[in-house]
C-alpha cells in the first residue's frame, strides 16, 4: 500500500510541478502579447487560479509524505513516548477524516458541475468540473497518504519516506 501511496503522490507532484511550469510559462507568454504586440489572452488571472490551485493540492500528499507540513511540536516534545503515539495517532485520524469529508464534498461538486455542464463565466468557457477534478484528485492522493501515515502509526512504524 505504501508503494502505490508513494507512487500516487510523485505521480501528482510532477502534475503539480507541471501546472506551475504551465503558470510560469502563460505569465511570460502574457507578458509579451501585452507588451510587444498589444494584445492579451483575457484569460490568465483565470487560469493562473485554477494553476495555484491545483499545484497547491497536487503537492499536497507529496508534501505530507515527506513531513514537510508546518507541524506546532512545542507541546509534542515535551510530551512522553506514549502521549506522543497517542497525539500523532489522533492528529492522522482527525486528518483523514477531514480529508476524506473535503474529499466528499468536492466529489460533490465536480459531479454536479460535470452533470450540468457548469462553464466559467469568461472568454474561455472552460468546464468547472476540470479544475475543481484536480483538486478532487490532489485531496485524494492526500488522503490515501494519510491512511498510510496511519497505519504506521498504528503499527509503530513511524518512517513514511523511502529509504528511511
Amino acid at each position: 500500500m505504501q508503494k502505490l501511496a508513494n507512487s500516487l503522490s510523485k505521480i501528482a507532484n510532477i502534475l503539480a510541478i507541471l501546472a506551475l511550469v504551465w503558470m510560469f510559462g502563460h505569465i511570460i507568454f502574457e507578458m509579451v502579447l501585452r507588451n510587444v504586440f498589444d494584445r492579451s489572452t483575457f484569460v490568465l488571472d483565470e487560469f493562473v487560479g485554477y494553476a495555484v490551485s491545483a499545484l497547491t493540492f497536487l503537492a499536497l500528499g507529496e508534501a505530507f509524505r515527506r513531513g514537510e507540513l508546518i507541524q506546532v511540536r512545542l507541546f509534542q516534545d515535551h510530551l512522553g513516548a506514549a502521549a506522543q503515539w497517542a497525539l500523532q495517532f489522533f492528529g492522522h485520524l482527525a486528518a483523514f477524516c477531514v480529508g476524506t469529508l473535503i474529499l466528499w464534498y468536492v466529489g460533490k461538486s465536480v459531479v454536479r458541475n460535470f452533470e450540468r455542464g457548469t462553464t466559467s463565466a469568461s472568454i474561455a468557457e472552460v468546464p468547472q468540473w476540470i479544475p475543481e477534478g484536480f483538486v478532487l484528485l490532489g485531496i485524494a492522493v492526500f488522503i490515501v497518504q494519510v491512511f498510510v501515515a496511519l497505519c504506521h502509526v498504528a503499527t509503530g512504524r513511524n518512517s513514511m519516506v523511502e529509504g528511511e
